[in-house]
This record gives C-alpha cells, structure tokens and sequence, in this order.
C-alpha cells in the first residue's frame, strides 16, 4: 500500500529531476564575478589584496558584503584591465569575458598588435595556435596569446589575448596564420601548436570562460604539434587543405605574397626558396601526368564544359553547353578573378561565375588539358 509519506517522496525526487534537467540560471553580483575573475587566473582569495592591491583587505574579499562597498567603478576597471577582459561582463551587462581580436586577410596587424603590447607592458608573450576536429563551415582553429602580468610565488599569472577564429584547411586562413605564428617568432613571443579536443574548444571559443583553467574546462594540453613548420615547411604548410589542388596552390602563393612582404621571417632564415622549389615541383609532376592530352571534357555546374589548347597561339579555349543545348558557344579564356565565395571566369565575349567546388573541377579539367598553365588567378 502506497502511503502519504511515498507519493511525498516521489514529488520531492520527481521536483529534484527536474531542476537537475533544467537548472536554474545562477545569479551572480559584482562582488562574486570579482572573486571568480582572481581565482579562475590563478589568484586564491585571500592573495588578491597582496597581488591587486588597491587598498582592498582580507576582511573585505573574504564578505562579499564588505566587497560590493568597496568596489568602485575605479576598482572595477582595474581588475578588467589587469586581465583584460570585458568591463561590462564584470558589471553584469555581457555573459562575454573576452573580445575577439581580428586579423584576417590582415595579418601584418598582428605583428603591429605584438609590438605595441610589449612596447606598452614589457611583458613576456608566447600562446598557442589551437586546432580541433574540422567541422565544414565551422570555426576550428584559434590563435591565443597570453601575456604574464604578475607572478605569486613560482606561479605566474596571466593575461590572456584572443586573436581571430580561423578554418584551418581554408587556404587563405592557413596563410594568415602562418603569417601570424612567424610574426610572434621573430619577436621571440613563441606560439605552440595544440590540438584540443571540441569541447574544450567550444568552451574557449564562447569567450565566457578563462583559458587553460582545469575547472573552468579550458585545460591546454593535449597533443603538440610544431606551429612553427607552417613557416618552414611547405609540405606541412599545405597539408589538409581544403578545395584539392586548388587550395594547396592558392596557399603557397599566398605564403609567397607575404614572405615577400617580410610577413613570413620566423627567425629559421629566408625559406621563400623553398617554398618556390616546392610549388614548382607539383607542377612539374602534375605536368609529366597529363602529357599529351590537349583537350578535356566534364560536367560542371550543370554544364557541359570542354576545354582545348590553341598549341600554335597557346591560347586556352572554353566551349559551354548547356543540358537542354539552349547555350553553346566557344570563346577563348582571358582571366580569372576571385570573390568572397566564387571564382569569375572571363572570356573575350562571355563570362561564368563558378563557385569553390566547382572551380576546384574545373581546375583539374583546366590542368588534365593544358598542364603547363600558370597556377593562379588574377
């Protein structure tokens, strides 16, 4: 027989699952941020009066009443800029620690950002180029700095930097952040490669939570890998890239366009050779493979493309058809121009926007036909 007692019982486990499945959103003051922002960099409670200062006592830290009088807007800002975090998250108004800091397709930036940091602080620099598991469309790659800004006892303490969430098998951000690891290598601020797993990423991608924190579940230590070899070695500078061929070409040029810019000094010596040598070297093989055949055909976009080679004017001609053989026409290829998210190809009369997928079967139809083409795109 079922008593009052159990069906009680049942209602207080039953109000205990549910809070469990859909908890309660914690209600934080200033006073509590303030105590978490210390502790989750390193600084126990009771040292925050010894490594902040700021007139603040034992009594004060220790009584979250006694905190919230004593901080002052003054107080409030001192602490975001000591850790340089977001004003408004310590004052309730933003769930974000941290602003992202941006450099892509501006690498040169970064560089300028590193020098006046140390100009300003004198600090010592390193950080982490972080990689997960590739997710399409997805951020999966992080550049995070952190600059020392104290130390309790043998302990140092941090001041973390964000800078840019990248697609590391996109070719333009593979060269923006090789661009970005050889910077900080010349300034001797050296950038570790980590591979971490997704959720450690995501909690650090949020921007709500400290880095490389056990309880905050942002620990950095996972496998290692060389961030430095994307300046030195062209064979891991190309490797996983996305859009085939395509991509590894573009990525090496673009790595070639910034050593010239003296974007790509690591402080390894000029591999600018190297990497020619390299790019060079695919081609010729590419090349050897296709001799001979001066004319191909394929199926892109829904078009019917076939492609030949003038061999006495060297001139590449298209011819297009389309399914229904409303539009068909031959016209001689002059240009390419990249956009955000497509590739133009220009003829003396016509013209055809392919996307990224489309253009990487076009290249290899474009290569199969005429192997010793240039690689690039005006």
């Amino acid at each position: 027989m079922v008593g009052l007692g159990d069906i009680e019982a049942f209602y207080s486990l039953k109000d205990r699952f549910n809070k469990w499945r859909n908890p309660e959103p914690v209600v934080t003051n200033t006073a509590q941020r303030f105590i978490r922002l210390f502790e989750a960099h390193g600084v126990a409670r009771a040292q925050i009066p010894r490594f902040f200062g700021h007139n603040l006592t034992l009594h004060q830290v220790e009584d979250y009443t006694e905190l919230l009088k004593a901080l002052s807007t003054e107080v409030v800002d001192a602490a975001a800029t000591l850790f340089g975090i977001r004003i408004d998250w310590l004052e309730g108004g933003s769930e974000e620690l941290y602003e992202l800091k941006h450099f892509y397709k501006q690498p040169k930036l970064f560089g300028d950002w590193l020098d006046a940091v140390l100009h300003a602080g004198g600090n010592k620099i390193d950080g982490w180029l972080l990689t997960t598991e590739s997710m399409p469309d997805e951020y999966d790659a992080l550049i995070l700095m952190r600059e020392q800004v104290g130390e309790l006892g043998e302990f140092p303490i941090y001041r973390y930097h964000f800078c840019e969430l990248w697609i590391y098998g996109y070719w333009k951000c593979r060269a923006d952040i090789a661009a970005c690891v050889a910077q900080a290598w010349k300034r001797n601020c050296y950038i570790a490669g980590r591979f971490v797993g997704s959720f450690c990423f995501k909690h650090l991608v949020d921007l709500n939570r400290v880095p490389n924190n056990e309880a905050e579940r942002t620990l950095i230590s996972n496998s290692r890998f060389h961030a430095e070899d994307l300046t030195t070695n062209p064979a891991l500078y190309s490797q996983g890239l996305m859009d085939k061929q395509f991509g590894i070409d573009s990525a090496l040029e673009r790595w070639l366009e910034y050593s010239q810019q003296g974007l790509m000094d690591s402080g390894f010596g000029d591999k600018s050779e190297l990497f020619k040598d390299f790019f060079h070297d695919k081609n010729t093989s590419k090349a050897f493979k296709y001799v001979g055949l001066f004319s191909r055909e394929s199926s892109i976009g829904g078009l019917c493309m076939q492609l030949k080679t003038d061999e006495t004017a060297g001139h590449v001609l298209l011819t297009v058809k389309s399914g229904n053989k409303e539009t068909s026409y031959t016209d001689k290829v002059v240009s390419y121009k990249q956009n955000e998210s497509s590739v133009i190809i220009y003829m003396e009369h016509h013209s055809i926007e392919l996307n990224f997928a489309e253009w990487a079967s076009y290249k290899e139809l474009l290569y199969d036909a005429n192997p010793d083409l240039p690689r690039y795109i005006n």
